[in-house]
């Protein structure tokens, strides 16, 4: 952007002081129009760039461990040691399998590439965060770790969130396991389809909080009227029951990523550490129990000073 050089300021007469406010004025017009265009054009790219990965928890190389993808682990399998007793389903466990088709189970591996309808109560509790024939032989990566106390932030992040999406009367997190599936194809992909989702364990060795987060899912998908891609199901199985998200064995389960049961696009949440699976619309922990406790100690007080029998009086004689 070009200005005029300004002339001494002691020579400089009115007409031409006005001159050069009219230049000025004129060159700050255009200047104007191109920054708001070019501001525009900004906000547009960010917005065009944003994806609904960032509800993801950090993942990648150089952060995570990553899931070896050999020519022979289609159907690989990871055990992942706990440093907690991390409390699932009313049991504790010391560990979880971290399976390639999508899948994190606890005890016996699932051991299944064709997901079936839940629950299923004779097998042993798994969390499904999208359970279908998944296969990095040539391309996708699956990362996993373990945060402790030693990463504060990201614990503060994960309560901080967690009381956004639950009814929580205490609760402060000191672990947590992270599971990202990043662009997987299927068994027998001949396209460039993929899926990318993540499981997340949050926990203070007392509660436990799952949540599940979909980014850009792909496949299964319709091509001339026929599905390409194998049946998927997102959910969690316990040995009493289980919870299955809406659209599971059907082609649109790659909507996913536009649901949520916390009001946040492409996650779902739920506290788990109970038989009884709980959602973000119940009172987690003691909440409930206290708040009541609470209220009635405040009666007792009222009563106690007479003031709960004014009270009552006054609404009376207001009734005549």
């Amino acid at each position: 952007m070009y200005f005029p050089l300004l002339p001494n300021e002691h020579n400089l007469k009115v007409g031409e002081a006005m001159t050069l406010v009219g230049l000025i004025s004129s060159c700050w017009k255009p200047f104007k129009m191109r920054c708001s265009i070019s501001l525009l054009i900004v906000l547009i790219g960010i917005s065009a760039v944003t994806s609904s990965t960032e509800i993801f928890y950090p993942y990648g190389q150089g952060l995570d461990t990553l899931v070896a993808n050999s020519a022979d682990a289609d159907d690989g399998i990871e055990p992942i040691e706990f440093r907690i007793s991390l409390p699932v389903f009313g049991n504790l466990y010391t560990s979880v399998n971290l399976e390639n088709n999508g899948i994190l189970s606890f005890g016996n591996s699932v051991m299944e590439y064709q997901p079936q309808i839940l629950p299923i109560p004779i097998w042993e509790p798994f969390l499904a965060p999208y359970w279908s024939d998944v296969d990095i032989t040539k391309t996708g990566y699956i990362y996993y770790r373990q945060i402790y106390e030693s990463d504060p932030s990201l614990l503060q992040q994960a309560t901080a969130e967690l009381k956004t999406h639950f009814k929580l009367y205490k609760f402060s997190a000191k672990w947590m396991l992270v599971a990202t599936w990043d662009r997987v194809p299927f068994h027998g992909n001949k396209s460039v389809k993929s899926n990318t989702f993540q499981a997340v364990l949050i926990s203070d060795e007392k509660l436990t909080f799952l949540m599940y987060n979909y980014g850009s899912m792909e496949w299964p998908f319709l091509k001339n009227g026929v599905q390409e891609g194998p049946e998927a199901l997102a959910g969690l199985n316990n040995d009493v029951g289980g919870y299955q998200l809406p659209k599971s064995l059907t082609v649109n389960i790659t909507q996913v990523n536009a649901t949520s049961n916390v009001n946040l696009t492409g996650r779902w949440a739920f506290n788990i550490d109970t038989s009884v699976i709980q959602f973000s619309d119940t009172f987690i922990g003691k909440y409930k129990n206290r708040r009541s406790s609470h209220f009635t100690t405040f009666l007792c007080i009222l009563m106690s000073k007479g003031i709960l029998y004014t009270i009552l009086l006054a609404g009376v004689l207001s009734m005549y």
